[in-house]
């Protein structure tokens, strides 16, 4: 293999520094932000042979297990960590949007890495219509009622403006066919009314090509993040340049049937998915590579009860276990195939979730071990990888 295209990872803001989150915290009934940091090493293991708790480290230290991305000092780290092993850039889980006719911005880093010296890391945003989730750890069958966005024009608008007047001149902003990259997350689930007065996902996808090009001249590229093929259907055909994912590892739909699954078994079920998404869709399927899924330590357990009361709801299953660096390699390099059997170069990528989702089992971050160690097997992984085949 050439080297073709570049990896970026999934960039989850941890910071407790955040005024509005704080806010909605308190009002939702939670203490104070949870700092997911502190919360992943309080987690327990629910069952024989589940890893928890898990301790990670920011900069590669053993002593660096806490901290908030929000201080410079603490993501210039994290730019020179991306550069050390091989990884081209982040794409930041980015929260703008507009709630009950007000701008809504949350958990806010960017601003803090754009200080950074970067070199060449680069950057994108993948807006999500919703916030982050304020209360943590969740209780069983909680949803917070004020997660999610207007489903209006000024949504959007809000959205463009945002990435337009902030990001797309950055030379380190990525782009693919000469335009800004832009991965859109409909976290929204809820089912929206036909009344005029709220708009499909797919309507807001359109209206976000459509508003750019009106207001600034500018056509942003995607790409729509989806776990199957119908559900991207319209969101490709409203005008959505390609189809991606983001934890696309585990089976959420057989988390009461299974509710824990095998690292290994999961990524040949995935990779074996991947042509058969593409067959479906007329434009470029990107397939993220996972480094594992295990979100349980942003569950709270009311005593007394046990896994098996709780399984298939959110967060406490799927649980995928036994993750390990060879086998997320593998997953890594049949991407790579992938992409150069089915993708136009110049839109060729490899998304990695994530960089550091600690409390959901998915980071490239390195981990501290009980013993003092410190693992960096998946970001060696990269860079060995890469060393190897030149991708």
């Amino acid at each position: 293999m050439k080297k073709e295209s570049p990896i970026y990872s999934y960039y989850y803001p941890l910071t407790t520094s955040c005024e509005t989150l704080q806010h909605r915290s308190l009002a939702n009934g939670g203490d104070k932000s949870t700092d997911e940091t502190m919360l992943c090493q309080t987690a327990r293991p629910l069952f024989v042979g589940h890893s928890q708790p898990n301790v990670y480290s920011f900069d590669g230290s053993p002593r660096s297990s806490i901290w908030d991305d929000a201080d410079p000092r603490v993501m210039q780290a994290q730019v020179d960590l991306a550069q050390q092993y091989s990884v081209d850039g982040f794409i930041f889980d980015t929260y703008v949007g507009v709630k009950s006719g007000k701008v809504s911005k949350e958990k806010d880093v960017i601003s803090g890495f754009l200080k950074c010296n970067l070199g060449k890391v680069a950057y994108a945003c993948m807006m999500i219509f919703g916030s982050p989730r304020s209360v943590l750890p969740v209780p069983p069958y909680f949803e917070e009622p004020d997660r999610y966005y207007d489903r209006t024009s000024q949504t959007v608008e809000t959205m463009v403006d945002y990435l337009a007047d902030n990001h797309w001149d950055n030379p380190n902003y990525i782009n693919i066919l000469d335009r800004p990259y832009v991965s859109v997350f409909t976290s929204d689930m809820r089912k929206y009314s036909n009344n005029n007065k709220e708009m499909s996902h797919a309507d807001m996808i359109n209206y976000m090509k459509e508003y750019s090009w009106r207001k600034y001249r500018i056509e942003p590229y995607l790409a729509t993040v989806c776990l199957r093929a119908t559900h991207a259907l319209d969101h490709l055909a409203a005008g959505a340049d390609s189809m991606t994912g983001y934890g696309f590892l585990p089976d959420f739909t057989e988390s009461m049937r299974r509710p824990i699954q095998n690292y290994r078994e999961q990524v040949i079920k995935r990779v074996e998915e991947w042509d058969t998404i593409q067959e479906q869709i007329d434009k470029p399927y990107i397939p993220p590579v996972v480094v594992g899924w295990d979100a349980s330590p942003r569950g709270s357990i009311p005593e007394g009860r046990h896994f098996r009361d709780v399984q298939g709801m959110y967060p406490f299953t799927p649980i995928v276990t036994d993750s390990n660096a060879i086998d997320f390699g593998d997953m890594l390099c049949q991407q790579k195939r992938f992409i150069m059997n089915n993708t136009p170069q110049e839109e060729r990528y490899t998304p990695i979730t994530a960089w550091n989702e600690i409390t959901e089992g998915a980071a490239l971050l390195p981990k501290i071990l009980p013993d003092g160690s410190v693992d960096d097997s998946y970001l060696a992984k990269i860079r060995e990888l890469r060393d190897e085949y030149g991708f």
